[in-house]
């Protein structure tokens, strides 16, 4: 393990501890993977918005995605192909119907999950939207019921959305396949390098 994993998993570390305490080498390994697959989601919401999105945004945007795929056990790739689909990662987006934010949630059929609160708020309307969508598995058993349940198409016309949404998700893996690929490439070399020096 070369030292920029250690000293990064120190620093993950000290966040939450009063000093650094050894860590595991599976453990600075997964911490490190952790990262790079944020910095591939964040990289992906930029490149497929053309870079209308800033760093920082697409960050949060991450941050609670991936926050909210762990709460829910619902994949990454699946709230990031809903996001892309409904709203091209405009937080401030609304439609005719009423819906609102990056998940386009519908305010007035939510608002014992909204609670109040500014819906259009990244965080917020992404762990209302992926709840929604958590729920319409929950009561469906299957993608397609739980995507027609989401989007309120029905079952028998929701193929177009639901094609939509697996083809973002399939651009995500493959981009962040490529990106994790380079990064660890690029490691290897700097690994290589500082261990010659």
């Amino acid at each position: 393990m070369n030292f920029l994993k250690t000293l990064f998993a120190c620093a993950a570390i000290m966040f939450g501890v009063a000093m650094c305490q050894p860590v595991a080498a599976d453990e600075i390994e997964a911490i490190y993977q952790q990262d790079i697959d944020k910095q591939a989601t964040a990289a992906w919401i930029q490149e497929s918005t053309n870079n209308k999105i800033s760093p920082s945004i697409a960050k949060r945007i991450t941050n609670s995605v991936v926050h909210h795929a762990q709460r829910t056990g619902i994949e990454v790739k699946t709230i990031l192909g809903i996001i892309m689909k409904e709203s091209t990662f405009n937080a401030k987006a609304k439609n005719g119907y009423g819906a609102v934010g990056l998940m386009q949630v519908v305010p007035r059929y939510h608002k014992d999950k909204i609670a109040g609160r500014d819906i259009t708020r990244i965080e917020t309307n992404i762990e209302v939207g992926t709840t929604i969508l958590k729920n319409c598995l929950d009561a469906s058993g299957n993608k397609t019921r739980a995507l027609s349940c989401y989007s309120g198409n029905k079952v028998s016309k929701v193929g177009k959305y639901k094609s939509k949404v697996n083809a973002f998700g399939k651009d995500y893996q493959n981009f962040r396949k490529e990106f994790v690929s380079t990064s660890l490439a690029a490691n290897t070399k700097s690994s290589s390098t500082n261990r010659k020096s």
